[in-house]
């Protein structure tokens, strides 16, 4: 009977060596990821803004339903805009500024992110051709539509922001009143000053070849509204 019992105490120890040993450990969860940018603003000073990103936040955009471009890119900026919420306070409160002076900074910060073309496949899942705007700011690149997308996350939050696509291409435009030579539409009953985010361009300034595709009418258009969520 000794003897069995010494059995069973070897087995038991064996089994919960075994239990504390190879079971394989609980993974902690991710830590949140975060990124700084600068804003050099044009009264001199210098303003640094600190993105924080959940883990839940660095994702594939979802895979989008049929070909409508319009309704898949309203569905993004749904999602990009509840995202932004808390960066757009931010900026807004660290720099002091609004109305079209805002507009120009957050402009000027998808403008300097460098323009790339997205990878087919984002963290194990499909891209789509697009990033989220936590992914652009995190991954520090993004293209035409990923950077229109950040920018109108951000500013819908005061005003709406137009969205022209075409001819392989996308740039936004800006409630304002349009001056002399400015890149300019009508459309639903306002004037939208054009803007292109892949490179440092003024508000209502298009390279030739945009401005003539646009004047051409061979980009569609809609409106992102400016409520906030």
């Amino acid at each position: 009977m000794e003897k069995l019992f010494e059995y069973a105490a070897a087995a038991l120890l064996l089994w919960v060596g075994y239990f504390h040993v190879w079971q394989p450990a609980q993974s902690a969860p991710p830590p949140e990821e975060r990124r700084e940018f600068h804003f050099p603003l044009e009264d001199g000073r210098s303003v640094r803004v600190r993105v924080t990103a959940a883990p839940g936040d660095l994702r594939a955009a979802p895979r989008p339903h049929g070909p409508d471009y319009e309704a898949w890119f309203r569905r993004l900026h749904r999602m990009g805009k509840q995202q932004m919420g808390p960066f757009y306070a931010t900026i807004a409160r660290e720099m002091e500024l609004e109305g079209y002076e805002l507009d120009r900074a957050v402009l000027r910060l998808a403008q300097e992110i460098p323009y790339d073309s997205i990878p087919v496949v984002y963290r194990d899942a499909p891209s789509y051709d697009l990033f989220l705007p936590m992914v652009t700011l995190q991954e520090g690149y993004g293209d035409c539509d990923s950077k229109a997308l950040l920018v109108a996350s951000l500013l819908t939050h005061e005003h709406p922001v137009l969205i022209l696509h075409g001819m392989r291409h996308v740039v936004i435009g800006l409630p304002g009143t349009p001056a002399l030579g400015d890149h300019a539409v009508e459309y639903a009953g306002q004037s939208w000053l054009l803007c292109e985010t892949t490179v440092p361009r003024p508000i209502g300034n298009l390279s030739a070849g945009v401005w003539w595709d646009v004047h051409t009418r061979k980009y569609e258009m809609f409106v992102l509204d400016g409520k906030k969520v």
